[in-house]
C-alpha cells in the first residue's frame, strides 16, 4: 500500500466499519467502539478540530451506565487504543485531553 493510500480513510457514519486503503475493518460486534467512533465523526463531521472528552465518549460508549470515573477513563483509554491497533493509528489523535480524527487527512465519512 503507498503512502497516499494508506492516508485515505472511510469511516461509517455509525461506526460498523472503517476502512484505511484496501483494508475495510469490520466493528459489528463492538458496540462500544462503533458508538465511540460514531461520536468521534459526528464531531469531526460537526466541528471539525474539536476534541471529543474522555467523559463525552464514556457517555457515548457506554450509554446509560453508571461507573466509578477512574473505570469509565479505562474503558475509554482501552477503547482509544484498541482502534489505534485496528488501524486509525496516526488518524485517531489525542488533544486537549479528548480525542479526535486528525483534521489535516482527508477522512470519508459513509
Amino acid at each position: 500500500m503507498s503512502f497516499e493510500e494508506n492516508k485515505v480513510v472511510s469511516i461509517s457514519s455509525s461506526g460498523t466499519w472503517f476502512q484505511r486503503g484496501p483494508a475495510q475493518v469490520d466493528l459489528f460486534r463492538r458496540p462500544s467502539l462503533q458508538r465511540i467512533l460514531a461520536r468521534l465523526v459526528d464531531v469531526y463531521r460537526q466541528e471539525t478540530g474539536r476534541p471529543v472528552s474522555v467523559h463525552e465518549l464514556m457517555e457515548s460508549g457506554w450509554p446509560g451506565e453508571i461507573m466509578i470515573r477512574e473505570s469509565g477513563n479505562e474503558r475509554v483509554y482501552t477503547a482509544i487504543r484498541t482502534l489505534r491497533r485496528m488501524g486509525l493509528d496516526g488518524i485517531l489523535l489525542t488533544r486537549d485531553g479528548g480525542y479526535m480524527l486528525n483534521p489535516d487527512l482527508p477522512i470519508k465519512a459513509a
